[in-house]
């Protein structure tokens, strides 16, 4: 047993267990008194943080498949990037947690049960994920039944045949979430955010969708009657304002691709559109203008969009990973928090009008904001960018 060691001998020790070491154990922080504790990019899969108080400890790309946080304090956590496979959080406190872009395949969120004092029965202790983020997690299979993930934001989550049955999500964000195949029976999603959402196939016997926002969500397949459609506000066949906007973009961007490909079709024009989480990886949207949109979230990855036009526009946390990025045009662009990885910025040729000749254009990104701007890989040369900015490289 390894309860009470210090932490480095502890994982010292859970290291070598991992190994194959018969003489070592793994790390048991039961009950232990750690408070922002650091155990970033390490691998305690298996690991006993039961009834542990953890507040403010961060998690960075650790490893922690199978874990056990029963009944652990761990507010104001960050497990960002972490792996978490399997894990038990019953029980735990995870106010204000972070578990952006973690990935938590058949954890346990579901609430937790305790003896009462003096009672035969057990008491039921219901978790509290409420103002939690979960922003771009993968939660496929995930057991939360009768968690309260009240204001929680789990934008562009995955939570694909999820177990969330009687589920709080109050208010909560989950625009662009993909809960194909879920169990929200008897949830509640009161004033939830579920613009883009995919919710094809999921059970929605039961649950309260009033004045929850349903824009351009899929709900094909799903288990969903027209008394909760109409208590979110959007009856059949009555397309909201939103969808309308989207249905357009998704229009203009087809013609934009007909147009580099045939000369037919029309070059995008889509400046200070609200796109918020719009998924076009991989998209052929070279010289497409998107001045001053909202780009939020946004997923395009392995997208060309070599010579666009992205002034000013809002791409925080979008997904850029691997995009050819050639003379964009992205001067005062937002790009907090996006994952730029592996991008080309370098310069790009432009065709004179008359054909005759080219002349190349860099990469300009002067004033844009690159805060937490994910850039591992990326191909700067050539581009103009300010330096210094605080960049977040790993």
């Amino acid at each position: 047993m390894n309860h009470g060691l210090p932490i480095d001998e502890q994982i010292d020790r859970h290291a070598r267990w991992l190994a194959g070491d018969r003489s070592a154990a793994p790390a048991d922080f039961s009950g232990m008194e750690l408070p922002e504790s650091r155990f970033d990019h390490i691998d305690l899969s298996d690991a006993s943080f039961r009834k542990a108080r953890l507040p403010g400890s961060t998690f960075v790309g650790a490893r922690l498949r199978n874990a056990n946080f029963f009944k652990a304090d761990l507010t104001g956590a960050v497990f960002r990037n972490a792996d978490l496979g399997g894990a038990d959080f019953r029980g735990a406190t995870l106010n204000r947690a972070r578990f952006d872009d973690s990935r938590l395949h058949g954890a346990t969120f579901r609430r937790g049960l305790r003896l009462a004092v003096g009672a035969a029965s057990a008491e039921v202790m219901a978790l509290n994920l409420s103002s939690s983020s979960f922003d771009y997690a993968d939660l496929t299979g995930v057991d939360a039944n009768s968690a309260n993930l009240s204001g929680a934001s789990m934008r562009g989550a995955v939570l694909a045949d999820a177990s969330l049955f009687h589920v709080a999500l109050d208010g909560a964000d989950l625009t662009g979430a993909d809960l194909s195949g879920s169990n929200l029976g008897g949830a509640s999603l009161s004033g939830a955010n579920l613009s883009n959402a995919r919710l094809r196939d999921t059970l929605l016997e039961l649950a309260d969708l009033s004045s929850a926002n349903l824009a351009n969500a899929d709900l094909s397949g799903s288990l969903i009657d027209e008394t909760q459609i109409a208590a979110a506000g959007i009856g059949p066949g009555e397309p909201s304002p939103e969808s309308v906007v989207l249905a357009d973009a998704a229009a203009q961007i087809d013609a934009h691709e007909e147009w580099l490909r045939s000369g037919s079709g029309a070059r995008a024009v889509l400046r200070g559109v609200v796109l918020d989480d719009i998924y076009l990886a991989g998209r052929d949207l070279r010289g497409i203008a998107m001045h001053r949109c909202s780009l939020r979230g946004a997923d395009f990855r392995n997208a060309r969009l070599a010579l666009a036009d992205l002034e000013s526009a809002d791409l925080s946390n979008a997904r850029l990973a691997g995009a050819d990025l050639r003379g964009v045009l992205a001067r005062g662009a937002n790009l907090s928090g996006a994952d730029l990885t592996g991008v080309r910025m370098g310069p790009a040729k432009v065709r004179s009008e008359t054909g005759d000749d080219t002349t190349e254009q860099a990469a300009d990104l002067t004033g844009a904001i690159l805060f937490r701007t994910v850039l591992t890989g990326a191909d700067l040369r050539g581009a103009r960018i300010d330096w210094p900015q605080p960049l977040t490289t790993d």
